[in-house]
């Protein structure tokens, strides 16, 4: 399995590079071919997400080297995990054929209503994830729980280092435009 998805996914990771903008976007008044762009290329980026996830997964169930009685609980665990990856795409989706059939972007106020929608939901669903990890956290020996622990901190240190990047990203861009104001 593992070596089916190491094969796929840098064939995912290819094909984004090999889809042009240029080419995608060759007629700039087609508005509709623009969307389908688009939309091709979400679905591609969720795949590629969803791939990412089952990787992470299948690399945790070697380092934690399951026995016989763990596997119901990691396949809860793993079922719990991929559903609510689905379910928040299947929400974003949702959303954004919603604004479609209106054919107008959302305003200030529907923009604050989507983020807190999303919120909520990104809530639900860590909610959710933390009753199976505390299920399947319980059915592990003290070695396995330290390679969860090690492999939880690393996500997390990861998640604070990309916020960190994106805080950066947008203050130089806040000074950017400073400057381009005062000139």
């Amino acid at each position: 399995m593992i070596k089916h998805i190491q094969t796929k996914l840098p064939l995912l990771l290819l094909s984004f590079t090999l889809i042009s903008p240029i080419a995608a976007f060759e007629d700039s008044d087609n508005s509709t071919e623009r969307q389908a762009a688009r939309k091709e290329m979400r679905e591609l980026k969720a795949q590629e997400q969803q791939l990412k996830a089952k990787q992470r997964l299948l690399r945790l169930k070697e380092a934690l080297k399951l026995k016989e009685n763990q596997l119901a609980a990691w396949e809860d665990y793993k079922k719990v995990l991929l559903l609510k990856s689905q379910e928040k795409r299947n929400l974003v989706a949702e959303l954004r054929s919603k604004h479609k059939e209106k054919q107008q972007k959302p305003n200030a106020l529907e923009l604050a209503s989507l983020n807190i929608t999303r919120q909520e939901h990104k809530l639900e669903a860590a909610k959710s994830q933390l009753k199976a990890l505390e299920v399947f956290y319980t059915q592990l020996d003290a070695e396995q729980k330290l390679v969860v622990d090690k492999v939880v901190m690393r996500r997390i240190k990861h998640k604070a280092k990309q916020l960190r990047e994106q805080l950066r990203e947008q203050r130089r861009e806040g000074k950017t435009e400073k400057r381009k104001q005062k000139n």
